[in-house]
């Protein structure tokens, strides 16, 4: 069965990840979208067959959900380490005066 087009297939799965995501908790959904849409891109850019496409984006969900993680969930929940204070210097490396 030959999709018609798989470009805006890939698109629409991109935003059903994007919509799940705010159902879901734990902000690992967005990047199965950001993977589904840019195989959308490539699909405009290239003729691949259905194998290749979902070879493509098992690659780049799992570029995305390693690679992008932390740099994202810094950005949008911030960096909580307990032990660093509001200039970010370590509280195990102060010293006290007695």
């Amino acid at each position: 069965m030959e999709i018609a087009y798989p470009g805006l297939m890939w698109l629409t799965i991109g935003v059903t990840f994007f919509v799940l995501e705010m159902a879901v908790p734990g902000f690992a959904l967005f990047f199965f979208g950001l993977a589904a849409w840019l195989t959308a891109l490539g699909c405009y850019f290239f003729s691949w067959s259905i194998n290749t496409q979902l070879a493509v984006f098992l690659v780049l969900s799992l570029v995305c959900l390693f690679g992008l993680r932390g740099i994202v969930k810094k950005v949008f929940i911030g960096d909580n380490n307990p032990l660093r204070d509001s200039q970010g210097k370590s509280l195990l490396e102060l010293r006290a005066q007695l």
